[in-house]
């Protein structure tokens, strides 16, 4: 099943965390339509402007969250929300690039390392209707910080 032009449902669910502990991974109706809607509001346009997408990790199931350490209610549980990386832009390039192009909920630079601009990944939320944007950064410690967009900025002119 696609979920747009360049996207899959084989994306959405895939976690080898799951496979490996037999946690079910299994969306609803709700869940994949909300995950259709990141695709055509954030995912496909982002693709066509800037290139491959991959998505790390997708749907989440509450059970699956909670065994990586997540939270239940995390954005992954809607479908609403795809931790992502570019074949050809950095991570802090493509988190400054959605910021500045998007309507969004939640976007999170995770594991920002100003020493290298490719450490971790972009986390991206969009359900219909919302609209918090609300940014973050997440240390290698896994501490999250709400920033603006230009504390991030400045974080990472500063190398």
């Amino acid at each position: 099943m696609k979920l747009g032009n360049n996207f899959t449902y084989h994306e959405l669910v895939r976690s080898e965390t799951g496979s490996r502990l037999g946690i079910s991974n299994v969306p609803n109706e709700r869940q994949i339509e909300n995950a259709r809607y990141l695709t055509r509001t954030i995912l496909q346009p982002l693709r066509n402007s800037k290139g491959r997408i991959n998505i790390n990790s997708w749907y989440r199931s509450p059970e699956l969250c909670e065994s990586i350490g997540s939270s239940k209610t995390s954005y992954h549980t809607t479908g609403g929300a795809a931790d992502i990386e570019s074949d050809t832009i950095s991570n802090y390039d493509l988190f400054v690039y959605i910021a500045e192009t998007f309507e969004f909920d939640e976007l999170i630079l995770e594991y920002v390392n100003k020493e290298d601009p490719r450490a971790g990944w972009v986390h991206v939320a969009k359900l219909p209707g919302s609209r918090r944007k609300l940014i973050k950064i997440k240390d290698n410690k896994h501490n999250y910080k709400v920033v603006t967009l230009d504390y991030v900025k400045q974080y990472y002119s500063e190398l």
